[in-house]
């Protein structure tokens, strides 16, 4: 839970992680929603952040990113595949029920177990003090 700046209000978020394949380098954000036009924002904002894009983007099956997960044929969203389009990076959706090929991804960012109760939660924008 994260309190939303504009509201005051904890609320859920959603992690996304993009982790470059050699360097292990990895951008995450954090948003409230998720809708296609949000994934490519998030898309931006990592390229941007990098300082370029890769060649190649594996991807998990969100249907933000993926409508049809077809080895041979994906079909991915309009939105997500032009923007893509527009920094030259092919995407690869990895296959289903295959998670060896987000290895690098799953690791850098290990389920966790929910926050106890008696630690306040974080809050957007600020980084919790270490005593």
């Amino acid at each position: 839970m994260v309190r939303d700046p504009q509201t005051g209000k904890y609320r859920r978020t959603r992690l996304f992680v993009l982790t470059l394949g050699y360097s292990r380098k990895a951008v995450r954000l954090l948003t409230f929603r998720s809708s296609s036009r949000i994934w490519a924002e998030l898309h931006e904002k990592a390229f941007r952040r990098l300082g370029g894009s890769t060649r190649v983007v594996v991807l998990d099956n969100l249907r933000e990113g993926v409508l049809v997960s077809d080895i041979y044929d994906p079909t991915l969203n309009p939105l997500y595949r032009d923007v893509l389009a527009h920094y030259g990076v092919i995407a690869l959706p990895c296959r289903i029920k295959d998670p060896d090929r987000k290895g690098k991804v799953e690791s850098a960012a290990p389920l966790r177990p929910p926050v106890p109760q008696h630690q306040p939660p974080v809050e957007l924008g600020r980084t919790p003090h270490t005593g």
